[in-house]
């Protein structure tokens, strides 16, 4: 029996006790909302219910039923408003700011209020041309001279943080030496130092952009902002709403959909026995849906269970900087030993793409294959014989427990410490809240450890030079201990490059070099799992997490 064998074997015994769980809640869940949708058929219809007109169509009158106009209910996992204090207010996925520069689900950039660009000889002034005829929701044009009051602000306040994305500026642009209007509808940006890579970095949160009569002079909000974007904020309370409503001033096709009412329900099964109960239209944006419900309420009578592609990647990272990991020979026997496949289909339920490479496969402008790690027991107990001879070494491996189901990480961390015993690593598993696991990686008490990242802007420069780079920080201040520098000369030189095919290529080694020197190996490209009764069509979740509300329609 080969090591993928006999894998899958423990793997779908484990699998079969998660099912075993997860049927076992869910229906419980079922039960007790049959019960609730009994008592509740004498009370007036809840969000993803029908009545009067419609409700008869739909049993079978032979009117058509009119499509209602009534509020879109979406239960989230976190709060998507945090404040005037927020930089940016609101996460992106609430569709209450636009940015200049947004990414397209290949996370290549593309225009939103900037509708084109172009780059000087030197890479140092980025020039942008505004789309016309946009006007702020309270009316009021937006123009070259609201960006120019957006970008002081920004220069301002930064740095500051949000639970979303800290603001930065030297992250989105560098060094910028002056932000200017050329006229109405161009402005400009000049920089100290060439960066061709910006309108990548710049993209999405570091480019929002509001009505600059919001702004208080500390650059809080004065109230909540007022924006370009398909809706605006109605009303909100922290911890439990946000109220949408559609801004009757945008630009682009009006969101068929005119409230939308994003609900925080922190608990897992309380989201899923309201979608049950029909108190709901739908779950989904980021950790929402939890993988084994998603496999559970496939199949339940009025509901849809869907699955798309977004830029987190889960990573194994390793401490090079003290033995076992200083000898390279161990890492590559880690990286051989790992069944990528069977972690993805039997831990982690389907909801994931196994690793490819560095960078994500949605990035087809980036993705090497040349790059994608292959499952080699064989290679991997001969590195670590070379390694260790008969010797035996403990690795310890903290992990996130802040995760919860919607990351498996004790069950894989479980797998790989039977996988790696026979190869004489041994495993020591310590599970920790976010912020203990945070002070044990920075003070280098770590072998290996999980390592989650968003690939927030598409720019390969943000992942190599966070894990290839001779000093790189993984989190705190936390440095992984690699160094070499033929990686070093090519981040810099892919930094520098304007050319995209010369880009490439220079990328294209570095996933190659990745494999020789694996600083970091990849686990998984995650899914993002979500769900919707049939009152609704035309939801999905965008690679930046984003659900369609912009697009999404009511049908009952």
């Amino acid at each position: 029996m080969n090591g993928r064998a006999s894998g899958r074997q423990r793997l779908a015994s484990r699998r079969q006790w998660l099912a075993g769980v997860g049927s076992a809640t869910l229906a419980a869940l079922v039960a007790a909302c049959g019960q609730e949708a009994t008592e509740q058929s004498k009370q007036p219809a809840a969000a993803g219910s029908t009545s009067g007109a419609a409700g008869a169509a739909g049993g079978g009158a032979s009117a058509p039923a009119a499509v209602p106009d009534r509020e879109v209910v979406i239960a989230v996992s976190r709060d998507l408003a945090n404040g005037p204090q927020d930089p940016f207010f609101a996460h992106s996925s609430p569709m209450v700011w636009e940015p200049l520069i947004g990414l397209d689900d290949a996370l290549k950039p593309k225009p939103v209020l900037a509708e084109s660009w172009s780059l000087s000889d030197d890479a140092k002034t980025w020039t942008f041309k505004l789309r016309p005829n946009v006007k702020f929701s309270d009316g009021t044009p937006f123009d070259a001279d609201a960006v120019v009051k957006n970008m002081q602000r920004y220069i301002k306040i930064s740095p500051r943080p949000s639970p979303y994305t800290a603001l930065d500026l030297r992250v989105g642009y560098g060094r910028v030496a002056d932000v200017r209007k050329v006229d109405a509808a161009t402005v400009q940006f000049v920089l100290d130092d060439a960066n061709p890579s910006m309108v990548n970095t710049m993209s999405n949160f570091f480019s929002a952009m509001f009505q600059p009569a919001g702004f208080a002079e500390n650059g809080d909000f004065t109230g909540n902002p007022v924006s370009t974007a398909p809706y605006t904020i109605k009303e909100w309370k922290r911890g439990e709403y946000l109220l949408l409503e559609r801004n009757e001033q945008y630009w682009g096709p009006k969101p068929p959909v005119r409230q939308v009412r994003l609900r925080v329900i922190l608990d897992a099964n309380a989201r899923v026995s309201s979608l049950i109960a029909k108190e709901l239209d739908s779950i989904a944006e980021l950790g929402a849906l939890l993988p084994a419900q998603a496999q559970q309420l496939k199949g339940q009578p009025g509901i849809t269970v869907a699955a798309d592609p977004i830029s987190i990647t889960q990573y194994i990272a390793f401490n090079c900087a003290k033995p076992p990991f200083d000898d390279v020979r161990l890492r590559r026997a880690v990286a051989a030993a790992i069944d990528r496949d069977s972690i993805v289909e039997d831990l982690v339920m389907g909801y994931a793409t196994p690793g490819k490479s560095l960078l994500s496969p949605i990035s087809t402008q980036w993705f090497s294959a040349k790059g994608t790690p292959k499952y080699e027991m064989a290679a991997a107990q001969r590195l670590a014989k070379e390694a260790l001879g008969d010797k035996r070494v403990e690795v310890a491996f903290p992990f996130s427990t802040s995760a919860g189901q919607a990351r498996p990480y004790k069950q894989i961390g479980e797998l790989l410490q039977q996988v790696l015993r026979p190869l004489g690593i041994d495993l020591k598993l310590t599970g920790l809240e976010n912020a203990a696991l945070t002070d044990t990686v920075n003070r280098g008490e770590w072998g290996m450890y999980f390592y989650q990242l968003g690939w927030a802007n598409g720019d390969p420069d943000f992942i190599f030079s966070r894990f290839m780079k001779s000093g790189a920080i993984l989190t705190g201040t936390a440095q992984a201990g690699y160094a070499n520098p033929q990686a070093d000369q090519l981040v810099n030189a892919g930094k520098a490059e304007r050319d995209e095919k010369k880009r490439f290529t220079i990328y294209e080694q570095l996933q190659e070099l990745s494999l020789q020197e694996v600083p970091v190996t990849v686990l998984y490209h995650e899914l993002a799992p979500y769900a919707f009764r049939d009152t609704l069509s035309g939801l999905k979740q965008r690679a930046n997490f984003q659900p369609t509300l912009d697009t999404m329609r009511l049908v009952k």
